[in-house]
């Protein structure tokens, strides 16, 4: 009896040690495919469309990297243009302009599938628009979110005009409205030109 009984615990401890090590080797399997990119590309140049066949999104990166398991891409040395269609924001303004496009470079960036980018190191966006009060924005950190068209960063962030010369922290804006807030630690200099 107490051989059965050795028999069976010897048994049930194998099956026991059988399962936990292959579920272990699946996980290890699993860690293994979630760090791997689903694809990467080299020189990748994209371009989005919208509804009436205008580009309003352009993306170059020297590198990506696309996971999918995380719905997460990451991307280095970019250009990014974004053109702001603001025809439904001048309807009832007297203003002319219909587009202005944004470009925007940086050394690394992250697009999750919320279509939000996150920039970091040497992030600068320009605005073709000539007449804009805010030309340049400059920080070590950008995030946009293209749903809302918003670009907010808590870092150290300048903002450069042709008689504006803005620096501070936590910027909030939007592209659109071309409304632009930095909520702490403000610095401004304005330049009347004489012409």
């Amino acid at each position: 009896m107490i051989r059965l009984s050795l028999l069976l615990l010897l048994v049930i401890s194998s099956y026991a040690f059988y399962k936990f090590s292959s579920m272990n080797t699946t996980t290890i399997q699993e860690e293994i495919l979630l760090s791997k990119p689903t694809y990467t590309a080299k020189n990748l140049k994209t371009t989005i469309f919208n509804e009436k066949g205008i580009p309003y999104k352009t993306l170059f990166t020297k590198s990506l990297e696309h996971y999918k398991f995380i719905d997460q891409t990451d991307l280095s040395n970019i250009t990014f243009s974004y053109t702001i269609n603001n025809e439904e924001n001048n309807k009832s303004k007297s203003s002319s302009i219909s587009n202005e496009t944004w470009t925007i470079v940086s050394d690394y960036g992250v697009l999750d599938g919320n279509d939000r980018l996150s920039l970091r190191s040497n992030v600068k966006a320009t605005t073709d628009r000539k007449d804009s009060i805010i030309n340049t924005i400059e920080s070590d950190y950008l995030e946009i979110d293209f749903g809302v068209s918003e670009i907010r960063t808590p870092s150290k962030v300048y903002l450069k005009g042709n008689q504006l010369y803005n620096y501070g922290y936590n910027l909030k804006g939007n592209f659109k409205t071309n409304n632009y807030s930095l909520l702490k630690g403000c610095h401004a200099k304005y330049e009347i030109k004489n012409d």
